[in-house]
């Protein structure tokens, strides 16, 4: 298509402040400051870019400069919601915006279509928001090239440089955090409630979107300040917002539990009244009435897109409602649930009219993200069901809307799958694995039911604890049955001439951003929607329900199974984690307190064991069992530091006998938490299960949180080392919930790097990038740029499996670069080996080149050897593609052969040793090999480093 052919613009400019996807609040509290630096800077045609905290109002913020633009501009406003969009897909939508085709096919010059879109800036002047996770580097790019002469604000949760004026908002003070929630309750005239008020205002930090939760609460609920303050935790310093939406998620009526779960499987943020019918088989009049309870308590946005009722979940919500139905193993089913409501409203729009047109591009990022999720659970069916609807049955949709790069999505996913015979009718099938793997939970169903039919009380339903069995242990589940929904509609009335709800919105954001830590579940209801069979989440003719399994203890376990599972063979527990073994050990306190019998038994030395094992004998002899335990484990803990594993579990298994006998749970608490630990460096698995089980035991019945926290960390290490990554991730996920309750912060940033990379090893790379996400967070707010390195690392892998390359490299360069600070060669190497990778994917050879070969020369210097072999066996492999380097690339192959031998390598040897054979044969003077260590010394010379 001609790059200015006109065609129906899809995000054009906005000039009602009604249509804006977020409207302003009605008075922008505690923001006057900033809201002057905006106005000025913006005036004069510059860029602010807004960061803070997820919560803490940078969309509102926007939404009120936008306001303002509306009415007193002509140029509008354009309203981007980004999710890390790259440089040329902005290009693609400003220009679309404005029924211009400027899209950049692949290795085509992109100088024309910046050009247009800058000259067509230079003539509307429109106020550009970027709302979202914004890829700072385009962002940067945007703004330079095309933008530099009209205003831009951006919002991100994290800052960068670029040529913007930088503003960062913090919370709101005390004073204004009561203002906001007189405003948002309605008592702004009632000085009755202050100190209830400022009480809790408090307690939430000064964050608007807490504020106005709890404000809500009061209005909707009718529930006094007072009644609400006396709800919430003793203690302060929890996460506000989350903790708000624990509350107010457990006061919602059970329907309108199992809407907003459901609504959170969608694909993104954003879904209009009519998919939600879809999805919820509520007719769409009814969906109305039903999504505005969840508006008027502020857990949802209200907007107006193509003449219908759309709704926004605030991504706090979002994934606090993700990580429940996680937990509880439904995430897949009823994302599987929202593909088939995608489906059914893609093919009922497949049509050649405007009107369908209109509704399909309301839907065009739900329809890429069903796409995308269909490609990663291999529905091929599905995939080409969506593909046909847009490029065949709805005539030349996809040019007269300018979706040319969601096309290309589409085509990109296509070639992901080549099976053909997947059926869009199998769209169920993963869902009944999930029923297959649950279905030992499910077989005690029917005598649930009649249990709770008898009984009076309704059934109380526990949330479940860690299980270590390779498959689930037979449980019950609840059975609650909820009213039906209505049946569904077949009325496909449009939905015409629509206002939004008045909003309840304060200064605070409502898009993708980093997503937030879950709360702690033990105060989340548990909506009263349960199927018999979990795999009726597939169906939509059934109603919305939800499977709720009942606590599994620990004590249930068949210890025959723990007993049974085989010890580790190569990599040792410890080893087996991304993260070092002291994120937890370091944390653990010295848990018994020693005896003061002597002053030399306090502190155990080699001269003073003598005296040691003299008081052994003497308090066996005297039958002194505690004194015998103490010593014992006195002894175990010297041995523990000497790095004597046999000596050191001889007396901690001796110490845990006499802690038996006097019935100390506390020392076999602390007992069997050491054994664990040393059975995992030991690479011992099975005996690393047993005290790790009977630790965990122990700890959930004395109510330790902490140390139950750390055991689970330790099973679900074993796990992973077993190759049992989703029982690792199950675990893992009860570790963080056990470690946010004892408020160990930074072992909970631990465990949820631990859980990102499990997610990572069975390719969920969106559930990898949610846990790693908080904790980075939390490793930032802590001041541990060693473990933020790691993490940053794991994003890189994350962004490679989703074959996001630049964003891959731009975190393992952060990665590299705190890898570096911290003197971590070990992960320097790494990171260059992993930009090494990146680097020849985006086709620029010499600079991969470079990279591996610094990689080599510090896993050299480091002594690591997999990396070397690692980075030796790439250089080698690139190397023998040209004569003028085969000498030295043959050399690197056989170095890498040497430390980590692999079919491929010989393979590469034998085939670089022919064309040596040949070249020297045929005359040929080949330059002289460098050995491995001198070529990668001299990588720092070529780059500068």
């Amino acid at each position: 298509m001609d790059s200015q052919q006109t065609f129906t613009p899809h995000g054009a400019p906005i000039r009602n402040s009604k249509l804006l996807p977020v409207q302003a609040p009605k008075r922008a509290i505690g923001r006057n400051r900033e809201l002057g630096v905006m106005h000025n800077t913006l005036k004069i045609g510059a860029s602010i870019f807004l960061s803070g905290a997820s919560g803490i109002g940078k969309t509102a913020l926007a939404a009120v400069l936008a306001t303002a633009y509306t009415t007193s501009t002509p140029g509008g406003v354009l309203w981007f919601d980004v999710l890390e969009d790259d440089f040329d897909l902005l290009v693609a939508r400003v220009g679309r915006a404005y029924g211009v085709n400027t899209r950049t096919t692949p290795g085509a010059d992109p100088a024309a279509n910046i050009k247009t879109v800058k000259d067509l800036l230079s003539k509307n002047k429109p106020l550009i928001v970027l709302d979202g996770l914004v890829e700072i580097g385009a962002a940067r790019d945007f703004v330079r090239m095309c933008a530099s002469a009209v205003p831009v604000i951006i919002t991100n949760e994290n800052t960068g440089a670029g040529p913007w004026t930088p503003l960062e908002l913090g919370p709101l003070s005390a004073v204004d955090s009561q203002a906001l929630f007189k405003q948002a309750a309605e008592l702004e005239n009632d000085l009755s409630y202050d100190d209830d008020i400022e009480g809790l205002c408090k307690f939430l930090g000064g964050v608007p979107l807490a504020i106005e939760m709890a404000a809500r609460q009061v209005v909707t609920d009718d529930v006094t300040p007072a009644e609400l303050l006396v709800t919430l935790p003793s203690s302060t310093g929890q996460d506000g917002p989350l903790l708000m939406t624990a509350i107010v998620f457990k006061r919602l009526t059970p329907a309108v539990q199992g809407v907003l779960l459901l609504l959170s499987a969608m694909f993104t943020p954003t879904t209009t009244a009519e998919l939600i019918s879809d999805l919820t088989d509520i007719p769409p009049a009814s969906v109305i009435p039903q999504m505005r309870q969840l508006v008027t308590r502020s857990l949802v946005r209200e907007s107006v897109v193509y003449g219908q009722f759309a709704y926004t979940l605030h991504e706090i919500i979002q994934d606090y409602t993700r990580n429940w139905l996680q937990q509880y193993q439904r995430l897949q089913g009823t994302e599987i649930r929202a593909l088939r409501a995608v489906l059914k409203y893609t093919d009922r729009h497949a049509h050649d009219t405007h009107t369908h047109h209109d509704r399909l591009a309301a839907e065009i990022e739900n329809i890429i993200g069903a796409a995308a999720f269909a490609t990663d659970i291999g529905q091929g069916g599905a995939l080409r069901q969506l593909v046909q609807a847009l490029t065949q049955k709805s005539g030349d949709f996809i040019t007269q809307r300018g979706f040319q790069p969601e096309m290309a999505q589409l085509t990109k996913l296509v070639t992901l799958l080549s099976s053909p015979t997947t059926d869009a009718t199998q769209v169920a099938m993963p869902a009944a694995s999930i029923a297959e793997t649950q279905g030992s939970q499910a077989v005690k169903a029917d005598t649930t039911r009649q249990s709770a039919a008898q009984s009076s009380q309704p059934a109380v339903i526990d949330e479940p604890v860690v299980t270590n069995q390779d498959t689930p242990t037979p449980g019950h589940t609840a059975v609650l049955q909820p009213k039906p929904f209505p049946p569904e509609s077949n009325d496909d009335t449009q939905i015409t001439q629509v206002t939004p709800a008045e909003p309840y919105t304060a200064l605070y954001e409502t898009q993708p951003s980093a997503p937030a830590a879950s709360i702690d579940t033990t105060q989340m209801s548990k909506p009263d929607l349960v199927a018999d069979d979990p795999s009726d989440l597939s169906d939509p003719s059934q109603p919305v329900v939800l499977a709720v399994p009942v606590e599994t203890s620990v004590d249930t376990l068949d210890e025959s199974l723990i007993l049974s599972s085989p010890v580790m063979s190569n990599a040792s527990v410890l080893d087996a984690m991304d993260e070092p073994a002291e994120a937890i050990q370091s944390v653990t306190p010295s848990i018994i307190e020693p005896l003061r019998t002597a002053e030399d038994t306090d502190i155990p030395t080699e001269h003073s064991l003598p005296s040691i094992q003299s008081q052994l004998e003497e308090a066996r002899s005297a039958g002194d069992t505690s004194t015998q335990a103490h010593l014992l484990h006195v002894l175990g803990q010297y041995y523990v530091t000497q790095g004597d594993t046999t000596q050191a579990l001889f007396y901690h298994r001796q110490a845990l006998d006499q802690y038996e006998k006097l019935d100390d749970r506390d020392g076999m608490l602390a007992t069997l938490e050491t054994l664990a630990t040393i059975t995992a460096q030991a690479d011992d698995a099975e005996n690393t299960l047993v005290y790790a089980t009977r630790g965990a035991n122990l700890a959930q019945s004395l109510g330790d949180q902490l140390r139950l926290g750390r055991l689970q960390t330790r099973l679900g290490d074993v796990r992973m080392a077993l190759d049992d990554t989703p029982t690792a991730i199950q675990t893992y996920a009860q570790a963080a919930e056990s470690l946010r309750a004892a408020e160990d912060w930074f072992s909970v940033g631990v465990v949820m790097s631990k859980l990102g990379n499990a997610y990572l090893e069975e390719k969920q790379y969106r559930e990898a990038i949610l846990m790693l996400e908080q904790a980075l967070a939390i490793f930032n707010r802590e001041n541990r740029s060693d473990y933020a390195s790691r993490v940053l690392g794991s994003f890189g892998a994350a962004r490679k499996g989703l074959q996001q390359w630049d964003s891959a490299r731009n975190y393992y360069e952060q990665a590299l670069k705190l890898a570096r600070q911290n003197s971590d060669r070990s992960g320097e190497a790494a990171y260059l080996n992993s930009l090494g990778l990146i680097y020849n994917r985006l086709n620029q050879r010499d600079q991969a080149i470079i990279h591996y070969r610094q990689a080599l020369n510090i896993a050299y210097e480091a002594n690591a050897t997999d990396l070397q072999a690692d980075a030796a066996f790439e250089l080698g492999r690139m190397l023998t593609e040209n004569m003028s380097t085969l000498q030295t690339g043959l050399q690197l192959l056989k170095a890498a052969n040497t430390l980590l031998p692999r079919d491929e390598t010989r393979q590469l040897i034998n085939r670089a040793t022919k064309r040596v054979d040949r070249a020297i044969h045929a005359g040929e003077t080949l330059p002289a090999a460098e050995s491995p260590r001198d070529y990668a010394a001299g990588a720092y010379s070529l780059a500068g480093d």
